[in-house]
């Protein structure tokens, strides 16, 4: 039995990389997964932003949260990940 696994799956999206991180708010998921309907308490519009909740279902585990740092470490992750892959991804080689 293997002590260790691991997976990877890419998803290519047609959109400038700078717009990509749209597609991983609790909103922007609505548009591609199966399923994912997300209940927004606030704000109740799904607008990404600090103080945001939301619920995906039913219990305690199913409560999230965006709050001040936590949600400003998010955003400053994913700008990292833009800013570290972005000059790879345009001088790549399109087939």
């Amino acid at each position: 039995m293997p002590q260790h696994t691991s997976a990877t799956h890419r998803i290519r999206i047609a959109a400038p990389i700078a717009q990509c991180h749209r597609f991983f708010t609790p909103a922007g998921e609505e548009l591609w997964v199966d399923g994912w309907s997300p209940t927004y308490a606030y704000p109740p519009t799904g607008i990404t932003e600090s103080g945001m909740v939301f619920t995906t279902g039913s219990g305690e585990e199913s409560l999230k949260a965006f709050e001040g740092q936590a949600f400003e470490d998010m955003i400053d992750s994913w700008k990292q990940s833009i800013d570290q892959h972005l000059p790879a991804l345009l001088s790549a080689e399109i087939r």
